[in-house]
């Protein structure tokens, strides 16, 4: 998806992956108990995107920390969100 959308310089999917395991980034699967409780994340003003929605909801629930440059995720940090 992001590679179609080019917010990622990469050519094709393999070499997405590619470099994902070259920099030891691991691709994480999304799991049902996700899913099923995406709807218990507060709704921030002006910030709709299912897919982002997604990435915070689960960052929280993993206690992982999300690394990104989007503005609009530190707003999820009140709800409990590590962002670097």
């Amino acid at each position: 998806m992001l590679v179609a959308l080019e917010n990622l310089p990469v050519k094709d999917k393999e070499s997405l992956f590619k470099q994902l395991w070259q920099s030891l980034f691991l691709p994480l699967d999304i799991n049902h108990q996700t899913m099923a409780t995406l709807y218990q994340l507060p709704m921030v003003e002006k910030h709709k995107d299912p897919f982002d929605r997604l990435m915070i909801w689960q960052c929280m629930q993993s206690d992982y920390q999300l690394l990104s440059e989007d503005g609009k995720f530190k707003e999820y940090q009140a709800f409990g969100l590590k962002l670097i």
